[in-house]
C-alpha cells in the first residue's frame, strides 16, 4: 500500500485505536497502524498523510450507521469520547451515540426530545421513570464534561439540559 493511499493511526497508545481501525476496516477503508518509528519517519517525509481524526470518524459512522449501531456500549461510548475530542460538536447530527440512563443511546439531532443531564440541584431521582431521558453520568468523566460543555456553549444540536 502506498502512504498517500493509508489512513495511518495517529493516537499511538490510545485506547480507543483497535476500535478506530476495526471500524475503518469493516467500511473497506485502508486504516493502517505503525510502529513508532515509522511513524515519525513519516510525519517527517510524508507531510501530506491522512490520519484518523474524529472529523474522518464522525463522518463513517453518519455514512454507514451499520459500522458501529450493533458494537457492545462500551465501545460505542469509546467513539463518542474520541469523537467529542476535537469539540466539533454541530458534527454529531445523525449519530446514535448519546448514552441514557436506561442502557440506550439518543440520536443527536437538532429536533429531539430534549435530554436532560442531572445535577445536585436537581437529581434525576425527582423524575422517577425518566431514564429515557436523562444522560448517563455514569460513563467516562470526559464524555459528561465536555458534554455539559456543549450545553454551556448553547449548541442549538445538541438538544440536552
Amino acid at each position: 500500500m502506498k502512504v498517500k493511499e493509508a489512513i495511518f493511526q495517529k493516537q499511538s497508545g490510545d485506547h480507543w485505536n483497535d476500535l478506530l481501525l476495526r471500524v475503518l476496516l469493516s467500511v473497506g477503508l485502508p486504516a493502517v497502524a505503525v510502529p513508532r518509528h515509522v511513524h515519525s519517519v513519516l510525519d517527517k517525509y510524508a507531510a501530506g498523510k491522512v490520519e484518523i481524526e474524529p472529523r474522518l470518524i464522525r463522518y463513517v459512522l453518519r455514512e454507514v450507521p451499520s459500522s458501529y449501531r450493533n458494537l457492545e456500549r462500551q465501545e460505542k461510548l469509546l467513539l463518542l469520547q474520541f469523537s467529542l475530542t476535537d469539540r466539533h460538536f454541530s458534527d454529531l447530527e445523525g449519530l446514535q451515540l448519546l448514552p441514557l440512563c436506561n442502557g440506550q443511546f439518543a440520536n443527536f439531532e437538532a429536533r429531539a426530545t430534549t435530554v436532560y443531564i442531572a445535577s445536585s440541584e436537581h437529581p434525576q431521582g425527582l423524575f422517577p421513570a425518566l431514564d429515557d431521558r436523562f444522560l448517563d453520568t455514569s460513563v467516562h468523566e470526559d464524555i459528561v464534561c465536555i458534554l455539559k460543555e456543549a450545553v454551556s456553549q448553547g449548541t442549538p444540536l445538541t438538544q440536552y439540559s
